[in-house]
């Protein structure tokens, strides 16, 4: 008779630990997608602050030349050299005043299902 309640414990244990180990898993799977989500969504800050600080130098280059066809209209930059999936930058040059230039920088950058988008005037001295 002792060895049928003891077999009965032993199942309980297993249960039991099973049980436990089940809870932990699932407390540490939501912490991973926190960092994970929270790693992505830095990668994409990164990627977009890198884009703004190209396309402001790109706008500087372009305001050396007084001449320029990109004034006053909106300009597409090529990204195809970064290998950024879904990803678009575009400038756009407003107002040349004294030795100051206004830009518009649009950038939108992509991972997975998170999308960041960034639409920002800036000024640029000459």
């Amino acid at each position: 008779m002792k060895n049928k309640n003891r077999k009965g414990i032993v199942l309980i244990v297993v249960i039991m630990t099973l049980s436990m180990l089940g809870a932990q898993m699932f407390i540490l799977s939501r912490g991973s997608n926190t960092m994970l989500f929270e790693s992505n969504n830095a990668y994409l800050e990164a990627c977009r602050s890198n884009l703004t600080a190209s396309a402001l130098a790109w706008a500087k280059k372009g305001l050396k030349n007084q001449n320029s066809p990109f004034f006053n209209k909106e300009t597409k930059l090529n990204l195809d050299d970064i290998e950024l999936e879904s990803s678009s930058l575009s400038v756009i040059i407003d107002k040349v005043e004294d030795k100051n230039a206004q830009v518009q920088v649009n950038v939108s950058v992509s991972r997975g299902r998170q999308t960041l988008s960034h639409r920002k005037k800036y000024r640029l001295e000459l």
